[in-house]
């Protein structure tokens, strides 16, 4: 079987998110992750992926479903260029960063090239403000981002 090749593959990997937005596009949150299956049915296609745009909910909240992909994807040696995704902010994971240094080594094993192939930025855009000031939420956030901004991963806030 022919293996296909993608330039971009968004996947929303979860649902679930910590914050009630107002604006929100993603309908109504709910308690729910990517099944397994459907990352095994999708990446079992895959032979490269250009950029892989990983979408929630809030992304630190699924980091078994994250770990799953991102074991699939290097047990199957599908070839990644870079994996990017916006998270919250709200909430800080080392096992969120550990992943992201997890599947940067992947990528870096056959780029050479020893940059950060995989990316995150934090959400800053009014809406969300609103809402992490609505959960008292301010300064946990502000700390949040400082921490964040010491990895190789941080691009930026958005």
């Amino acid at each position: 079987m022919n293996k296909i090749y993608i330039q971009n593959l968004g996947l929303i990997l979860t649902n679930k998110c910590n914050l009630d937005c107002k604006h929100c596009c993603r309908g109504c949150k709910n308690n729910k992750d990517m099944k397994y299956e459907v990352i095994d049915k999708v990446l079992s296609e895959c032979k490269y992926i250009g950029n892989l745009a990983l979408c929630g909910g809030e992304i630190t909240l699924s980091l078994d479903t994250l770990e799953y992909l991102f074991n699939y994807i290097i047990e199957h040696h599908i070839i990644v260029e870079e994996v990017s995704c916006v998270i919250n902010g709200t909430i800080y994971s080392t096992k969120f960063l550990e992943l992201f240094d997890y599947m940067n080594e992947y990528i870096n094993s056959y780029k050479k090239n020893n940059e950060s192939n995989t990316t995150y930025a934090i959400s800053y855009d009014p809406y969300h403000l609103l809402e992490i000031t609505r959960l008292n939420l301010v300064e946990q956030y502000k700390e949040n981002i400082k921490l964040y901004e010491r990895s190789i991963h941080f691009y930026g806030i958005k």
